[in-house]
């Protein structure tokens, strides 16, 4: 893609991660809805990625659900833009609740009754509409939940 083609507003190699938080509760009026958690960790527009909310929208196979991306300065992230490894050890849950309740406020969701809602798929991955030379390295992932009682277990 030539300098005179690339349109930021269309295109950005972006490498997140993100979570579908999905109604699990039978018989709950939003059983098997859903939106999207982001965590974003690279976006070649900025040097830390920003916070994003909005729908899933613009191109054919958009799913029309609400996007509720994080910033990644909240998740105290340093920028991927230096070559460097950068570590981060963050709990989202907090960050997942406000994004349940921004997409009732929005009124993406109807219930925003937290234990109606589950994790139940996760990507990590680039989403690059355009043409990028782009590349990461990922280590030691290790996404887990800490259950009651104190118990870890980590989500496959």
């Amino acid at each position: 893609m030539s300098a005179d083609e690339y349109d930021p507003g269309l295109h950005a190699a972006q490498f997140q991660l993100f979570f579908i938080v999905k109604n699990v509760r039978p018989g709950s009026v939003d059983q098997g809805d859903y939106y999207w958690f982001g965590v974003p960790f690279y976006d070649n527009r900025h040097d830390i990625p920003p916070a994003f909310m909005a729908a899933d929208a613009g191109k054919k196979d958009a799913t029309g659900k609400f996007i509720y991306t994080v910033a990644g300065e909240t998740l105290g992230e340093a920028s991927l833009k230096t070559g460097h490894w950068i570590a981060l050890d963050k709990d989202l849950l907090p960050h997942i609740l406000k994004g349940l309740q921004e997409a009732v406020r929005r009124g993406y969701l109807k219930d925003s009754t937290p234990h109606d809602y589950a994790v139940a798929n996760m990507n990590l991955g680039w989403e690059i509409p355009g043409t990028f030379d782009a590349a990461v390295q990922v280590q030691d992932l290790d996404v887990s939940v800490t259950l009651k009682g104190g118990r870890d277990s980590t989500v496959p």
